[in-house]
Order: structure tokens, then sequence, then C-alpha cells
């Protein structure tokens, strides 16, 4: 029933109309060495396929998930199918053991390996004799979390997002070979297409598979039901690259659009044991490495335009550029003594470290003719631990410098400060008699500072032994009134008493603005005496029960309140272009 159904499956695919992308062609070349990121690719691990304990097999496993997991750092690990290798007697594959399952788990856990950090998925061996996979859902990684066969992931980063997607071509009848019905049906289809549309807009996809898909010039023999619904969901939505295994060989090539990558064994090969993928604005580097052979190095920048043959997206490096940058990983227990470079025959350069595991450098491209050019990139003392790809330079435009992803925000400006008034002109000082003495200090005057006002402080006399300057007596008001006027419209209370200075001048009686002649001491001296009164009466009179805050001066009660509620704000993020 199930393959009867497969053909109109396919045809539905075919016809579903969905989101197209634009195809994966952002790769860009640029100087900054932050937008990179990695990850790791497995296949074929085979755990019980070895005779005894320590065989290739789990050591490797246990090398990729620890070690190398803890050196390399990459943002995740993607192993692709037959996990376990199903022996049964004489070591020929035929169903699910459970001791190799409890194993495999047992060195991912030991490592710390989590949703996180790997994605596992099935292969034919991890189906012999399991219809439905129950031994994969309940052991895997992925599969023991959310009891599926198919999982997407994205990874975010602060200039765009990546999708992942593991599915799961590995037949569900629990068939031996050569009779394993490998391919994908309705429900494995829907989901497939589900998770591509859903991450339309991620700047670059990568699906991951355990089988081939039969394409001409590459191993194995494809599916046998939903491939070429799979390969057109690809092509339609994207996709820059499926990674698969089975065949326990190596090839890459560029299929409908699509870099095919099929992975060697892990748990049963002689080399190229693993991958190392790399992403260097949005251009893909690979490299396949054997295991436990430190250091790694790979050529990130410029991309490599023979990846698969030819690159399609592979981009240009500009003429005109003086300061091109070569970008490089390295990988290695121990910190490399130099990473150097050279670009065709040309001598070797230094490279500085730009940031974790990556170092770069820079040359002059108006020196090279436009046309192919090889860059090398090595690391000291391993000479042999190199990477070289080619590039074309073309006369093209120098990049522009990429912006910040996400640029803190501009601080408000500052409200200006009110201007300051401008103080009165003093008037020229007189002569004054011997005689004249400063008046005692204001009854209950402070000696506190006065309110911040924002008006300007009063200038000290610079002649202590004159008479103060004279004064108008504000005759025609209450006291009361002149304090609302000078507390202004937005006063709620009365003015504060720190207005009243320490050293009060003596008005002059009547207002007139006069001063008392000489030897005129007894007017003089009531005249002082009625000053003292007043002042004595206005600062009685301005003491009420208002609240006097920290600094000194008087506001409402509901001022402390406002102090004690917490502020909040925000961050807007500035939106990705």
């Amino acid at each position: 029933m199930r393959l009867a159904t497969t053909a109109a499956a396919t045809l539905s695919v075919l016809l579903a109309a969905g989101p197209v992308p634009a195809l994966p062609d952002a790769a860009r070349y640029s100087a900054n060495p932050a937008n990179v990121f990695w990850f790791v690719v497995v296949a074929d691990t085979h755990i019980g396929a070895g005779w005894t304990s320590g065989d290739p097999d789990t050591t490797r496993l246990a090398w990729v998930a620890g070690e190398a997991f803890d050196v390399i750092r990459p943002i995740r690990v993607f192993a692709c199918g037959d996990l376990v290798d199903a022996s049964g007697p004489l070591g020929v594959p035929m169903y699910q053991q459970p001791a190799e399952w409890i194993e495999y788990r047992q060195i991912l856990d030991q490592a710390g390996m989590s949703v996180e950090t790997w994605s596992d998925l099935p292969g034919n061996h991890d189906q012999y004799s399991d219809k439905g996979l129950t031994h994969f859902l309940e052991h895997s990684i992925q599969g023991s979390a959310d009891g599926q066969t198919q999982h997407s992931a994205v990874h975010e980063t602060g200039w765009g997002s990546y999708h992942f997607l593991t599915v799961s071509t590995a037949a569900n009848d629990g068939m031996l070979a050569p009779f394993d019905n490998a391919g994908i049906d309705d429900g494995e289809m829907a989901f497939i297409q589900s998770a591509l549309d859903a991450n339309a807009e991620a700047n670059l996809q990568f699906v991951f598979g355990h089988h081939p898909l039969g394409y001409d010039g590459m191993p194995g023999g494809g599916l046998k039901y939903g491939e070429q619904g799979f390969r057109n969901l690809m092509a339609t939505r994207g996709v820059l690259a499926y990674f698969y295994g089975h065949t326990h060989d190596y090839a890459v090539a560029w299929r409908d659009g699509v870099l095919q990558v099929n992975l060697d064994t892990l748990g049963k090969g002689d080399e190229r044991h693993f991958a190392i993928a790399a992403v260097d604005h949005d251009a893909l580097a690979l490299r396949v490495f054997r295991s436990i052979s430190w250091p790694y190095v790979v050529v990130t920048a410029p991309a490599d335009a023979d990846l698969g043959g030819g690159y399609p997206w592979a981009y240009p490096v500009p003429k005109a550029w003086t300061a091109a940058p070569v970008r490089a990983l390295v990988f290695s227990k121990d910190p490399p003594q130099g990473v150097e470079f050279r670009v065709d025959g040309g001598g070797w350069a230094p490279m500085a470290p730009a940031a974790e595991h990556v170092w770069q450098g820079t040359f002059d491209a108006t020196e090279l003719a436009i046309g192919s050019h090889e860059v090398r990139v090595r690391a000291q003392p391993w000479v042999e631990a190199e990477h070289r790809i080619r590039f074309e330079v073309k006369d093209v435009p120098i990049p522009d410098p990429d912006p910040d992803p996400d640029p803190p925000p501009e601080p408000e400006p500052e409200p200006a400060p009110d201007p300051e008034p401008e103080p009165e002109p003093e008037p020229e000082p007189e002569s004054v008699p011997e005689s004249w003495h400063e008046p005692e200090p204001a009854p209950e005057s402070r000696d506190e500072p006065p309110p911040e006002s924002g008006e300007p402080d009063p200038e000290p006399d610079p002649d202590p032994g004159r008479p103060p300057e004279p004064a108008e007596v504000a005759t025609a008001e209450p006291a009361g009134d002149a304090l609302a006027e000078a507390a202004g419209p937005d006063a709620t209370g009365p003015a504060p008493d720190a207005d009243v200075p320490a050293k009060t001048r003596m008005p002059s009686v009547g207002g007139c603005g006069c001063r008392t002649a000489p030897g005129d001491e007894s007017d003089a001296s009531l005249a002082l005496l009625l000053a003292l009164a007043a002042i004595a009466g206005l600062v009685t009179a301005r003491r009420g029960p208002a609240t006097r805050t920290a600094r000194g001066s008087t506001a409402p009660a509901t001022a402390a309140a406002d102090r004690d509620t917490p502020r909040t704000w925000s961050r807007t993020r500035r939106p990705r272009s």
C-alpha cells in the first residue's frame, strides 16, 4: 500500500506551491573574521562491528564526541546513520542488538552530548528486524528526545540564521539487505517540505540523510521511493548541500544545484573518517580528515573555486584589492607555533589569530594577473598539515566592509540646560563711615547651602567692612504673596527656608533707596532694628510643613515616593537587513 501511494505523494510534492527562495548565492568576500562557524559530519559509525573492546568503531566515536569536539568546538555534530551494526551470528548484520545501542548511547553520554550538540539519524542497519525503528527512538540522542526520526534545527547568529534538517531515508519495515526498502514515505516527505518551507528565509539550508540519491557519477543506487520528490524539494528550496553515507566511499559533486557529499565510514574505514564543514560569510568550505591525527587546517577565504568540481557560488578576488584577506581554521591539541600562507609560488607570509581557531592574513591582489591562482595555508611545526584551494582574480569592485550586525543604540541627547540669567550689575561701592559694622545674623537663619534652583549663587562681598548695598523693601505685598511669586507657578508648597541668606543686607527705610548720612547713627540704629524685626517675621512666616529632601530643598510629599519607583527600559534591536 505504501509503495502504491508513493507516486501520488511525489506528484503532489512536485505540484505543491510553496515559497521558493533565492539560490544560495549570497557568498561574499569580506575582511571581517567574525562571520564564520563550522560543524562536523560523520557517517556509518557501526558500533558493534568489531569483535573486542577498543575496536575502531567505539574508539573513533569516543574520540569524535570527546577530544575532537572539545578541541574543534563545532556548533554541532551530525551522524548520518548506521549508528550500530546490528551484527548477528558470525558478524552478519541481521537484527538489533540492545548491547550495541547501549554502548553507542553510553559513549555519547559520557562525552556530554545532547540534542543541542549531536544530531543522529537512522540508517538501514538501524532498522534491520526492527519495524518502526523502535531501538533508534529509544537510544539515539535525537529520537529519544522527542520520539521522531526526522529533526529540524536552526543556528542563529548575529548576521543570519542557518537551517539544518536530518531526514530518515531508511525503511520502516524492518526488512534485511538486500531487500530493505530504503525511501521516503508520505509522512516523511510532508515533514521535509514543511521544514524547508518554514525556513525559506534562512541564509543557507543543509540536509543530512543516510542514502545516496542515485545521481550519475555518484556511488550508490538511490532510493526505492520518494527520491524524485526529495530531489526537487532540495533543488527548489535553495538547499546548499546534502550529506549522506551508506556507500563507505567518499565523493562530492554538484547535482541539481545541490552539493552531494558522500562520506566514508567512521567505524570501518581506513581514512577520510569525518568532515569539517565551515561557513564563512555564506561561502561553504569543506575538508575530510583521518581521525585521531592532529592538526586540521581548512581554508575558508577566498572561496574554493574547485569545491565539488566547480563551486557555482564562489566569488572572485577583486584585482584592485591591496589587502585581500586569506582566512583559515586551524585545529590542534597544542597551539600552533605559527600559521602562514603563500599565493602561487610566492614566499610564505605570516597569518595572525583573528578569533578562536581563526587565522587571517592579507595579500596584494594588484600583483596578480586576472585569472586562476592558488593559495596554500600551513600550520607550524606540522608543515605537512596544509590545505590549498584555487581562486579567481577578476576586475570587480572591492566589497564594502560588513556593517555591525547589532550596533549599540545611539544615546539620547541630553536636554540643554536652561540659560542662566545674567546677574544684575553691582552698583559702584561708596565710602562708608568707620563706625559702620556688619549687622548680626538674622534669627533662625541656617548655614545650609541654598537649593539647586539654577540661579547663580550671590557673590560674596569683596569688602566685608563696607555696608551692604541698599535694597528695596517689599511693602506693597504681604510676605506670603511674595514667597509664592518667588517659588514660581509650579510650586506646590511654601518656598524653602534655605532661601534666607545667612547674612542679610539691611533694607533702606521706606524703599527710597537712600543711605543714612554720616552722623545719623541714631537713625541708622533705628533702621537696623526695624530691618531685623522684619526679617525675623519673614522667617517665621516662611516656616511650614513642606517635606525636606536630601538636597536641602523642599518638595511635595509625592516627590519622595516618585524617587522610590523603579524605572524600566528596553533595548530595541535593529532589524537585520
